[in-house]
């Protein structure tokens, strides 16, 4: 089978394309002559590359060979692998519109093929033999271009299979081949069916016809918002939808997720991916084709011109959803775009000082003219006025049409409670050829919270402590793995981790753990692999490996402010915060471990456990580890850990966010360096003192059984007190001493 994303965009048209075809000039004229009925601009390129896909696999030229990602194909290599000789190989596929004019290496990007070639991730060897095959329906190279790679000693690793190369490999055994490729059998999507709470809160919604929509993390806001567009679609048929969030990635996910919704239900859309990021299309465009919908391209752009023309092209034809950020949100008001529903996700980040976004960007937002806005958080943000940015303004939000605390949601089995671990350094001393004769107790809080050897001991006995407690509170201890997410101070912090001895010896006797990192100005290290730039789409590619770890999997995921907000990785069962994250970004990152594992959910669901059945949970609670290494991280300590106490155990508690001024966030500029660097040494001795949370007040009850079987004096009053307790639900815990 073939895996070009041609074989989704001609579903409709096989017989069409395939028919009698016995040549190439054939196929380009079949291609040209339906491209105004397929909603692809460039079908005529896709249907060469595949066409190129096909003859590879077929004569099984490169033996392990992979079709490039939409974004990839931007770079101009359209597949890679290794050839015949267990060399790297890339391969590139230049359609042209005038098969009489030479190719030429500018005019072409024939140069710019090369380049990305023998650079990384490719890694071509520039002096080697077959590592470049360039496919093309052109009849020939310029003899300049010829000459020019000549020059450059690739006249064996650049191999051209042009036009006539072409014709002579298309046999009536091909042609059935790459027919038979490119069918696709159609697969009904699951539909995803809303939950009682969700339910509540549609209706709500479009009854007020706008408002805010206050959820703890993890209750599944996505697909309130996907519901919403589904009720105005009803309505109105062809309406114009935004979803703006704070995060490209967060863009991403939602575009992915509501049209995988929308898709389920047979409901056609035009999606538009409004930021600079490169969203992967391929996959959606594969769903829409499996729907029985029309295969269209997700065009991603951050021009106002190109928005419109967008829009223009598609209006009234059907909905248009456009996901953006609230960077990019603004474009609309460059252009004659009449926004039906607006879905703000993560609608805190619209308050002024909090976040990234400037406020005037934030005043621009707010400005853009809409029908219906919707407002959905779990951390509503205020201001010192009622007439401010704060969510108490009604003139800008609207009422609260729906809400439930964090205490509900746990109670409903929606999420999983939260319990506490300390990782307390006791007693600690670092190299006296880094820091002087300092004694114990002398270095200042600065010097010990920038040893990240120092913070690199802490994780790693951390997570060995975690990993067992993950094991022995589960019901299926061998299903589950712990997978911590580690909030770094900033960028040196976050380096650091990886230039540490104490994590390279953790990682050498942990080779199981895998390791994830993401940042703006490093990329993203997926266990191994780094990407960078964004020509490397490594926020999306880094949401799809983290979303693509099972249950059982290990994981250190590193980060420094990019996953606190709205990302689903259902699997993460603790988190492990290096700096003081606030009210809203503790409680958003607390969020990441208190969703449900998906065996779990789907047990709820299904009626197999019951809520807050913990003892048959695979994992039944979101673990926040809290690093204690200096007096200064004292306030932090304590104010994280009244907001774990406060979302677990105070009905209606809803975590919010009083905003004077903009806190520093760990960005690289707000580091403090000295002439000592960042990194610090190796300590000698860092003793480890861990506090951790009884996890269930169930283990409490069980010390009186004997007495409430015995019948005896006490038996009745005990037994009033358990019931007490069961009715407050409250959690007993105990701390070692």
């Amino acid at each position: 089978m073939l895996n070009h994303v041609f074989k989704i965009e001609c579903q409709e048209y096989l017989s069409d394309i395939f028919d009698g075809c016995d040549s190439l000039a054939m196929f380009e004229e079949r291609l040209r002559q339906l491209k105004g009925f397929v909603e692809v601009d460039n079908f005529v390129e896709h249907g060469f590359q595949a066409l190129v896909e096909a003859l590879i696999r077929y004569y099984r030229w490169i033996p392990n060979y992979y079709v490039s990602t939409s974004t990839e194909r931007e770079s101009l290599i359209h597949g890679h692998g290794v050839n015949n000789a267990g060399g790297n190989c890339t391969v590139g596929v230049f359609c042209v519109n005038d098969i009489d004019k030479p190719l030429t290496a500018n005019g072409n990007h024939l140069t710019t093929f090369w380049a990305n070639s023998i650079a990384s991730p490719y890694d071509v060897e520039a002096s080697g033999t077959n590592g470049m095959f360039v496919f093309s329906n052109a009849k020939q190279v310029h003899e300049k271009t010829i000459e020019q790679f000549v020059s450059l000693g690739q006249n064996k690793n650049i191999v051209f299979i042009l036009r006539e190369k072409v014709e002579a490999y298309l046999t009536p055994d091909f042609w059935a081949f790459f027919q038979v490729g490119c069918n696709i059998v159609r697969k009904e999507i699951k539909k995803k069916i809303l939950r009682k709470h969700q339910k509540e809160a549609v209706t709500a919604a479009i009854s007020a016809g706008g408002g805010k929509i206050l959820l703890p993390t993890g209750t599944g806001k996505s697909l309130i918002e996907a519901e919403i567009i589904v009720k105005y679609i009803g309505e109105t048929k062809t309406p114009v939808c935004l979803i703006s969030t704070p995060r490209i990635v967060l863009t991403y996910q939602l575009i992915h997720m509501i049209s995988e919704y929308l898709m389920s239900r047979g409901i056609d859309a035009q999606y538009i991916n409004l930021n600079s990021g490169n969203i992967n299309a391929d996959e959606i465009k594969k769903a829409m084709t499996n729907a029985g919908l029309i295969s269209r391209d997700i065009p991603s752009t951050t021009s106002s011109k190109a928005l419109q023309e967008i829009y223009d092209k598609n209006y009234g034809k059907c909905p248009i959803i456009i996901g953006a950020t609230y960077h990019s949100s603004p474009k609309i008001l460059e252009t004659n775009i009449h926004v039906n529903v607006a879905l703000y996700d993560e609608a805190h980040n619209l308050v002024q000082n909090v976040g990234r976004f400037s406020n005037g960007f934030k005043r621009d937002v707010h400005s853009i003219e809409v029908d219906h806005k919707f407002f959905l958080t779990a951390t509503e943000a205020f201001t010192a006025s009622d007439e401010g940015s704060g969510m108490q303004n009604k003139e800008l939000y609207g009422e609260t049409v729906y809400s439930c605390s964090p205490k509900d949601m746990i109670d409903a089995g929606e999420i999983v409670p939260p319990f506490i671990h300390i990782v307390r350094v006791e007693e600690y001393q670092i190299r006296k050829s880094l820091q002087g004769d300092l004694e114990i107790g002398s270095l200042s809080d600065e010097i010990v919270e920038r040893n990240v050897e120092l913070a690199s001991t802490v994780v790693a006995a951390a997570y060995n402590e975690h990993k067992e407690r993950i094991k022995s509170n589960s019901a299926e201890p061998d299903a589950i793995g712990a997978k911590l997410l580690v909030v770094c101070k900033g960028e040196p912090a976050l380096a650091g981790f990886f230039a540490s001895e104490v994590m390279k010896d953790f990682r050498a006797k942990n080779p199981s753990v895998k390791f994830y990192s993401i940042s703006t100005s490093s990329g993203a290290y997926l266990n191994g692999e780094e990407i960078r730039g964004p020509g490397g789409n490594f926020k999306e590619k880094f949401m799809i490996a983290l979303k693509s770890l099972q249950d059982s999997d290990e994981a250190i995921i590193l980060h420094i402010d990019m996953l606190g907000e709205g990302i689903d990785v259902p699997g993460i069962t603790g988190i492990m915060a290096f700096r003081d994250l606030g009210p809203i970004k503790s409680s958003q990152t607390l969020g990441r471990a208190m969703r449900l594992c998906d065996t779990d959910r789907e047990k709820l669901y299904e009626g197999k456990i019951q809520p807050c059945d913990f003892d048959k949970m695979r994992k039944p609670h979101a673990w926040v580890i809290i690093p204690s290494y200096s007096w200064s991280q004292a306030d932090s300590r304590s104010r994280i850990t009244r907001i774990v106490l406060k979302m677990r155990n105070e009905l209606g508690y809803m975590p919010f966010e009083n905003v004077n001024g903009s806190p520093a966030d760990g960005r690289i500029e707000q580091f403090h360096k000295d002439d000592k660097g960042m990194f610090g040494d190796r300590p000698e001795e860092a003793i480890i003192i861990h506090e951790v949370e009884k996890t269930d007040y169930y283990q409490f009850i069980d010390m009186f059984d004997d007495e409430i079987l015995s019948g005896g004096e006490k038996s009745i009053e005990i037994a009033k007190v358990i019931t007490n307790i069961e009715k407050k639900r409250v959690v007993i815990h105990q701390q070692p001493s």
